[in-house]
């Protein structure tokens, strides 16, 4: 199932298999924030901001996912719920709320357990450990803090606060390897704490940057590359170490690229990246052993928009300004195929993973499939009505698209028609998929993200 939250305040149940609504839920009385659910699969956890524009304070309601009747409502918090979380035994609910406040809740009794007060301003985020033992926490007043669930009964539960960001943290995750959770902040640093004992393992100093936006951590959780603005571009890519500043040792280092581009793909096999520019016509190839530039393609008329790496490791494909989108032999340097065709800006490029089709989506509202071989038109497809943003290539001849006019569309390659439409509440800008090529994640302009699966 699929569950959607919405302004409407309504809660919607769908079917993966049949992309049907099934249900319904009604009961909120004010727009619905976000949802989530319990690792079982039986209940939903909803949260809403309710009350008038100088006195907010957030709900959270339980509702039973097969008849849509509410089992509890969880009142407590004194300002909007920014977040929850279960745990992975489904046992208790973690909410982060403005009031400064995170509260455990039992969600066999519906009853506060726990709060906690360690916060001096608004609880960003929350996020829980896979084996449930830790949660961790984000604030608006520069913080990071770690809580032990399993010591929710106990006066101080703080496990610990880590201490270093002097501005608003605004993202938090935790490395594949379950050993570190790293913390982006406004303050030009991105942070890296080892669980196991919750001390500060490095601080990463962006000189010369405003925000840190986002970061995406590799599966071997040993580089971290960086998304964020900068007003004075950079093209090296720096060792970054990582020092204890309790033991002035360095245990570790990240080699990661210092905006090295608007956008940039690392090859399958992880030895170069890619880096394309908004400001300039062509994409750079950074070996990352070497440390260095070792290749450039230019071409583009425009500035480069968009850049993508064929599963197989043998194209390089970027989209411009310029309205065409080139296909270039990473061995050789050279550009093979040049595909016309839209009449807006190519905002996004993708590849098959068979390396069959080369998908773009352009201001022009069209997403256009080329085959990566010859170069032919295989098809243009319409049926958004707005800019098309993002597009990924699936397994089977399917695609992903993803747009201003608040739909994501799975199309059919072979049939040329879309199979699926997925409506939002915002405009979608980016989307993804997951590894298992079912489930795909996409962001809007709320700045939520959206999980679909996708069956058949």
């Amino acid at each position: 199932k699929i569950i959607s939250a919405s302004f409407d305040k309504t809660i919607k149940v769908w079917s993966r298999k049949t992309r049907k609504l099934i249900k319904t839920i009604k009961g909120h009385t004010a727009e619905v924030e976000g949802a989530a659910v319990t690792p079982d699969g039986k209940r939903i956890i909803g949260y809403d901001l309710d009350g008038e524009w100088d006195f907010l304070f957030g709900w959270i309601y339980v509702w039973d996912i097969k008849t849509g009747e509410q089992i509890f409502q969880l009142s407590g918090h004194d300002s909007v719920v920014e977040s929850v979380a279960v745990t992975p035994d489904g046992k208790h609910l973690v909410s982060a709320s403005g009031d400064s406040t995170i509260k455990v809740w039992d969600l066999e009794t519906g009853k506060e357990i726990a709060t906690f007060r360690d916060h001096s301003r608004y609880v960003n985020d929350i996020v829980i450990t896979k084996d449930g033992k830790l949660a961790i926490s984000c604030g608006s007043e520069a913080s990071i803090k770690v809580w032990d669930l399993t010591k929710v009964w106990e006066k101080n539960r703080v496990n610990y606060t880590p201490i270093g960001h002097i501005e608003e943290v605004n993202a938090v995750a935790i490395a594949p390897n379950g050993k570190w959770a790293i913390s982006a902040a406004c303050d030009f640093r991105l942070k890296v704490w080892d669980l196991t004992n919750f001390s500060e393992v490095c601080t990463i100093e962006i000189e010369g940057f405003r925000v840190v936006h986002c970061f995406a951590i590799t599966p071997d959780s040993k580089q971290i590359f960086l998304g964020f603005s900068s007003s004075e571009p950079s093209t090296e890519i720096r060792k970054m170490k990582c020092s204890n500043p309790r033991t002035k040792q360095e245990t570790f280092a990240f080699l990661s690229p210092l905006h090295l581009g608007n956008f940039m793909v690392v090859t399958p096999e992880g030895e170069a990246l890619i880096s394309g520019y908004w400001e300039h016509r062509g994409m750079k190839i950074w070996d990352l052993g070497l440390k260095q530039e070792v290749g450039y393609l230019g071409g583009h008329e425009e500035e480069v928009s968009c850049i993508a790496i064929s599963p197989d490791g043998k194209y390089i494909i970027s989209g411009s300004h310029d309205t065409n989108v080139m296909v270039w032999d990473l061995e050789t340097e050279e550009r093979v195929l040049v595909l016309t065709g839209h009449v807006g800006f190519v905002n996004s490029v993708a590849v098959t993973p068979d390396n069959k089709y080369v998908i773009s989506s352009s201001y022009d509202y069209d997403v256009r499939v080329w085959n990566l071989e010859t170069g032919d038109k295989v098809g243009v497809f319409r049926g958004h009505e707005g800019t098309v943003l993002d597009v990924v290539g699936l397994a089977n001849s399917r695609a992903i698209s993803a747009s201003e006019d608040k739909t994501l569309k799975l199309w059919d390659l072979t049939t040329k028609k879309a199979i699926a439409t997925f409506i939002g509440s915002s405009g979608f800008k980016r989307c993804a998929v997951a590894p298992d090529g079912r489930t795909i994640v996409a962001g809007d302009y709320f700045g939520r993200l959206h999980f679909l699966y996708l069956e058949g």
